[in-house]
């Protein structure tokens, strides 16, 4: 059977600013979460807190998101896959309706619960969770304005997980099933498909005096190897990278803008990708109808065992 072990981000997970006094029906929340800020090893206090929350009826409040996110930061750093999924899924649905206020700390917070279903108990619709997390942050990445760099990192960070939870998820001696067509269908929703998104790259292209770039193969060699420590341990692993092609068609300047698990492929696919090059299928068209130098290339590497 194949093994993923799965990490989860550690993001700041900022409170929201606001007025510091609080509203009479946020009192008890108030008293519950600064008794237990003050000892939050002491379970009754944790468990004062979390009652208070869950009886809170009122509309999101700066007193009551700020609860809801410090117990999350506490359970993040504390608590195993099963009680965190609960913080976190608690947390993201009360901050929902003010989403599109504290986008971040929303996204935080429901990136933590799809991690943490996944985590704990292999579900498939920690899938469905994750790429609506991908699709919300890529709005927010692609929309007019402010482009937040929280919405870049979570963006990346959920595909990566998507691909991860796929290569889990369809090995062979695995019986659950994906529903590729309603993450297709979430995806949608935000214009956030591959269709959609190479679309939209190809219209902000279409102003560019510069050569289009020369049709060929990348010549991948030497071959990406598994790491040899991930491989002994059966894991499983989804890293997004971002390069550009150089004059020569050679990779350069490779980034790493997400990796389940963290670290354990990195320096691994880098090391490998420097050494690939574009070979155009004419030689002679290079520089005189196209081009190999290219930029911002992003490309997924999955790693799963046989």
């Amino acid at each position: 059977m194949k093994y993923l072990l799965v990490i989860i981000s550690i993001f700041s997970l900022p409170f929201v600013a606001g007025a510091q006094t609080a509203a009479p029906d946020v009192t008890e929340v108030v008293s519950a979460y600064e008794a237990w800020k003050a000892d939050p090893k002491d379970r009754k206090k944790r468990k004062a807190i979390k009652e208070a929350l869950a009886a809170y009826t009122g509309e999101p409040a700066v007193e009551t998101l700020n609860a809801h996110i410090g117990l999350l930061g506490y359970s993040l750093q504390n608590d195993r896959p099963g009680m965190l999924r609960e913080t976190a899924i608690a947390a993201a649905t009360h901050l929902e309706p003010v989403a599109d206020i504290v986008p971040q700390q929303y996204g935080e917070a429901a990136y933590i619960a799809a991690a943490a279903l996944f985590n704990d108990q292999q579900d498939p619709d920690a899938m469905l969770e994750m790429a609506n997390i991908e699709g919300r942050m890529y709005a927010l990445r692609t929309g007019e304005g402010d482009r937040p760099q929280f919405a870049e990192d979570l963006y990346w960070q959920a595909q990566a997980w998507r691909g991860a939870m796929d290569a889990y998820f369809t090995s062979a001696d695995l019986e659950q099933k994906v529903d590729q067509e309603s993450i297709q269908a979430i995806l949608a929703r935000w214009n956030a498909t591959d269709d959609d998104i190479n679309s939209r790259a190809s219209k902000s292209g279409e102003t560019s005096k510069r050569l289009p770039f020369c049709k060929g193969k990348l010549i991948q060699s030497p071959r990406m190897r598994y790491p040899g420590r991930a491989s002994r341990k059966g894991m499983l692993g989804s890293l997004i990278l971002r390069y550009n092609f150089d004059a020569s068609g050679r990779i350069t300047e490779p980034q790493v803008l997400a990796s389940i698990p963290f670290d354990d492929f990195d320096e691994r696919v880098k090391s490998t990708v420097v050494q690939w090059v574009w070979q155009p299928d004419n030689a002679e068209s290079v520089g005189q109808t196209c081009r190999v130098e290219r930029r911002n290339i992003v490309q997924q590497f999955i790693f799963a065992l046989d």
